[in-house]
């Protein structure tokens, strides 16, 4: 199972496990369930992207968030503020920009960030559809991807590289993610894990550096 939205609703859940039914988190977690989750590194991650931008010399930077009840994307923003923590840099509450379900309102949202003075000069996007969505009105208003704004964006996508400019991503490890979720899930079936055997695997993201955030082409 993989949490679809932040909702804090887990009672259901809670139901599936008193009804033994065998239970497998990957990648979006209920944290108050106890069962055994297969994640990425979240927070590593959050404060990975934040500080390349930082050493590509943004001075500040805007993290696009979604659901931000989920526990993945708390942990993104951690590292979003910690990494501008470390370095000095003042947390700007007006740069970490509560996205929404509605593409025509986050449209608006990420408008308003980016068409006013003082404009962010980097942008983490905590999702893939809000980094598309900040592509988007770069050019409807003219910006530059990477001169005039850097971008980092969580994503799988397998066109990252064809965009243009190319994106700079944090690309979570999806197959091995599914692969060590089925292997826990058959031991249970199989019955060589306990209940009580509850297990935590975390499997690192990568960061692959594109044009976005200035890298340059080869």
């Amino acid at each position: 199972m993989s949490a679809s939205s932040g909702k804090k609703i887990t009672t259901h859940v809670g139901e599936l496990l008193s009804s033994k039914v065998p239970l497998v988190f990957f990648d979006r977690a209920c944290e108050d369930i106890e069962a055994s989750k297969v994640l990425t590194n979240d927070f590593e991650s959050g404060h990975r992207a934040t500080e390349l931008l930082i050493k590509k010399g943004c001075r500040t930077i805007a993290f696009l968030q979604m659901s931000e009840n989920l526990y993945i994307i708390q942990e993104r923003l951690k590292g979003y503020l910690r990494a501008l923590q470390d370095h000095g840099m003042k947390i700007e509450k007006e740069h970490i920009v509560s996205c929404t379900g509605q593409d025509a309102k986050n449209h608006s949202l990420i408008k308003k960030l980016l068409g006013r003075d003082g404009r962010p000069q980097g942008i983490v996007g905590s999702t893939e559809k809000l980094t598309m969505m900040s592509y988007t009105v770069c050019n409807e208003l003219g910006l530059r991807i990477p001169a005039d704004v850097k971008v980092v964006g969580f994503s799988s996508m397998g066109i990252a590289s064809l965009l243009n400019p190319s994106l700079t991503t944090i690309t979570q490890p999806a197959f091995e993610m599914g692969k060590a979720a089925a292997t826990i899930l058959f031991k249970i079936l199989n019955g060589k894990k306990t209940d009580q055997q509850v297990e935590k695997i975390v499997i690192p993201s990568t960061l692959y550096e594109r044009a976005s955030t200035g890298e340059q082409p080869s």
